[in-house]
């Protein structure tokens, strides 16, 4: 997959599919609801991506904006986690329904700013302006 990030996206609503994170123990991954209309039915899909092993997003995933491009296709930015707690931020763009991928970055796009011992380590991701 990439390790770069230059593309050029404009915002857009997706009434009809969308990932979300739902609660759980352990590690998480998101899912995909779809639905053919906004009212519904809406019907749950596995992720169409998931955690990494021995990855900064190897442990937890849970989404952020999505955006966009011109060519249809959908990028989101999403946190990821590893399980002792150390945040940063990727992006991944999937097919037009977001249920494939088409690529991913590689390394996080986003890091927290370096700390001193103890200090939390997170960068999250919950707004695309």
């Amino acid at each position: 997959m990439s390790s770069g990030f230059a593309r050029r996206a404009t915002m857009k609503h997706l009434p009809r599919t969308g990932p979300y994170s739902g609660a759980a123990v352990g590690p998480v991954s998101d899912a995909v609801t779809t639905a053919p209309a906004v009212d519904g039915p809406w019907t749950r899909r596995d992720s169409p991506f998931e955690a990494r092993s021995g990855q900064w997003d190897e442990w937890h995933l849970s989404p952020g904006p999505v955006l966009l491009f011109e060519s249809g296709r959908p990028m989101m930015f999403y946190n990821g986690g590893t399980r002792d707690a150390h945040w940063r931020i990727g992006w991944i763009e999937f097919d037009e329904q977001c249920l494939q991928v088409v690529d991913r970055g590689d390394e996080p796009l986003i890091t927290p700013p370096p700390g001193k011992p103890g200090d939390t380590d997170i960068a999250f991701v919950a707004s695309a302006v």
